[in-house]
């Protein structure tokens, strides 16, 4: 008997059950502004990481589905969908499952929301705004012989804007998107995907490019405020390594300033001009570049 009890639970748990009521409530779709939303995203977030920065980067989740063996959380701006089951394992796709679609905007149009979005900054709305250039997704697929790029092609509406501000919002929409469904496919950290276009124009309404994906993470960070002198070393995860290397010499002053890199020493001023100097690669894919400011 005592074995059978064994068995269930066991069973219970490897099937995802530890997600189902009565700990929070019925199964379903749940929206914000609900207790039950809260509680289970907060629960969700405290053992999924990937689940937590997703939150931190593009703001909670449009809705969210409660069932029997895990939760199902869909953003619209980006278009991803993050699922999380027992123990925490974590999955991302760009496809979101037809019967979440139309909750979407529902949950968008509660009360709460909307006297969430009195309260952003104007920035904010002027951002979100900005998010919503019109077009359709004609292709976007990972390259078959390398899983650092994606191949993309945009086709914009009528009436789209086709100025600088609107080509950078649609940028940052494939950025996300891409990492989500990178990070998804490979694992790793969403903060330590970087994306790059090596290609990317547009022609008579028509966007196309290529993105190239590339892992940057900072391993160590040390400057002398008096030699006004540091050296940055940099993990690079990337087929192409001098197209990442590329990269980061044009993005040294971002990875400097990092917020969530720790310097060895010194303190970098928040005026400084950054000049690149020697640099040298170490196995693993380490780029160890030195550089002055002024």
């Amino acid at each position: 008997m005592m074995r059978s009890v064994i068995i269930a639970i066991s069973l219970l748990l490897l099937e995802g059950c530890i997600f189902a009521p009565p700990k929070f409530g019925d199964r379903g779709y749940v929206f914000r502004g609900s207790a039950q939303y809260a509680k289970y995203l907060s629960f969700c977030r405290e053992i999924s990481l990937q689940l937590d920065e997703s939150c931190r980067t593009w703001g909670e989740p449009d809705v969210i589905k409660i069932g029997h063996s895990g939760g199902y959380f869909a953003w619209k701006n980006p278009t991803v969908m993050i699922s999380v089951k027992s123990f925490g394992k974590t999955s991302v796709s760009t496809r979101i499952p037809r019967d979440m679609v139309p909750y979407i905007n529902r949950g968008k149009s509660l009360p709460a929301i909307r006297a969430k979005h009195q309260e952003m900054s104007e920035s904010s709305r002027m951002l979100k705004s900005q998010a919503g250039v019109s077009y359709v997704v004609n292709r976007f697929e990972r390259v078959s012989d390398d899983r650092y790029a994606y191949n993309f092609r945009l086709r914009l509406k009528n009436g789209a804007d086709t100025g600088l501000s609107a080509m950078d919002c649609i940028k940052r929409e494939l950025r996300s998107t891409i990492a989500a469904d990178y990070v998804g496919a490979h694992g790793g950290h969403v903060s330590d995907v970087r994306i790059d276009f090596p290609d990317f124009s547009l022609n008579d309404g028509v966007i196309e490019g290529r993105a190239a994906v590339m892992c940057i993470e900072v391993m160590s960070l040390q400057y002398d405020p008096k030699t006004q002198k540091g050296i940055i070393a940099i993990k690079i995860g990337y087929s192409r390594f001098e197209d990442a290397r590329a990269w980061v010499r044009r993005n040294i002053e971002t990875l400097a300033r990092d917020k969530n890199v720790a310097l060895t020493t010194g303190k970098i001023p928040s005026v400084a001009r950054f000049y690149l100097g020697a640099e040298r690669i170490k196995p693993g894919n380490i780029l160890e570049i030195e550089f002055e400011t002024e």
